[in-house]
């Protein structure tokens, strides 16, 4: 539905999305944007080049603005201090290769520091850690609230120690659904993310509700 945008394909299975688009009246900036408001997350692919021989500030800079001249080259970011250079690139326009022989073609020494591949790669590590630890979370509070349902006999302070620890596993193992759900109904849509926050929000609704004000 955004203005310049005139097809997108989608590849779940990849995590891929190919976009079709009026340079002269939307940008990948836009789209990016429009992505993230929905709750995903979306890069174009990247490469890390590391520039071997020595170079003084200005050649450095000519040098990476030279580089973010290439076509199919969405940003270029230089760090002199590491004599790195940070690519984010289409690889619709030109692939990893391609790109590697264009840098080198101007005339300098360089090497990669970190392909497409390995990016990905880095990305995927840290969203599976980020995932393991919600789920560690989730399973020392089910460890902690378990037994307190089971053998603690039923008293007022028993369902209120309950109920301060159901609300913080909620809270901390849920955020990754119910932020994604915020994103995506904000912007009129649903997904998974939706269906998983309204499931686990009933229940923990109809739990407190049975608990403390509806009897029977």
């Amino acid at each position: 539905n955004l203005e310049g945008v005139s097809g997108s394909v989608v590849n779940f299975a990849n995590e891929e999305a190919t976009v079709e688009f009026d340079s002269n009246r939307t940008s990948y900036d836009e789209f990016h944007k429009t992505i993230k408001d929905l709750g995903y997350k979306a890069t174009l692919a990247k490469i890390d080049i590391r520039v071997v021989e020595s170079l003084s500030e200005s050649d450095f800079n000519d040098f990476v603005d030279n580089v973010r001249r290439i076509e199919g080259i969405y940003d270029v970011r230089g760090n002199l201090k590491a004599s790195k250079m940070f690519i984010e690139f289409n690889e619709l326009q030109l692939d990893e290769s391609k790109l590697y022989s264009k840098i080198k073609q101007l005339g300098y020494k360089i090497e990669k520091a970190a392909g497409a591949i390995d990016k990905e790669i880095e990305k995927h590590k840290k969203e599976m850690k980020y995932r393991l630890r919600i789920l560690l979370i989730a399973l020392a509070f089910a460890f902690i609230i378990t037994p307190i349902s089971w053998f603690v006999p039923e008293s007022f302070t028993r369902n209120v120690i309950l109920f301060f620890f159901a609300i913080a596993d909620f809270s901390i193992a849920g955020s990754f659904f119910l932020i994604g759900a915020y994103k995506s109904l904000r912007n009129k849509s649903t997904n998974m993310d939706v269906l998983v926050a309204l499931g686990t929000t009933t229940a923990l609704v109809y739990s407190i509700l049975t608990t403390f004000l509806i009897e029977g």
